[in-house]
């Protein structure tokens, strides 16, 4: 014996929102100065943010060392939520 549906109450909603995940990346890189003297010390300063909404996984920051530059390290520091190499020595730029 077979059971009957009425027409007309086959409908159902879903209010939920969906969310794209979306990050909004940037930037910068600053020495605060215009001009160095040979043999002198340059400190650069490279900051990386994210606006969000969406958290970022797997972002890269690299940055090429000038030729004219010699001996250089650098450091890192990373705020809460995020994670960074913390040091180490430039590699030699390919010629």
């Amino acid at each position: 014996m077979g059971v009957n549906d009425p027409a007309g109450n086959n409908l159902a909603t879903d209010g939920n929102t969906v969310i794209t995940p979306t990050a909004d990346l940037s930037v910068t890189k600053t020495d605060g100065v215009t001009s160095v003297n040979q043999n002198g010390t340059v400190t650069y300063a490279i900051v990386a943010s994210n606006a969000g909404p969406s958290a970022v996984t797997g972002a890269t920051v690299t940055d090429v060392f000038p030729a004219q530059l010699t001996g250089a390290t650098w450091t890192c520091a990373a705020t809460a939520g995020s994670a960074a190499r913390r040091a180490g020595r430039a590699i030699s730029p390919r010629r």
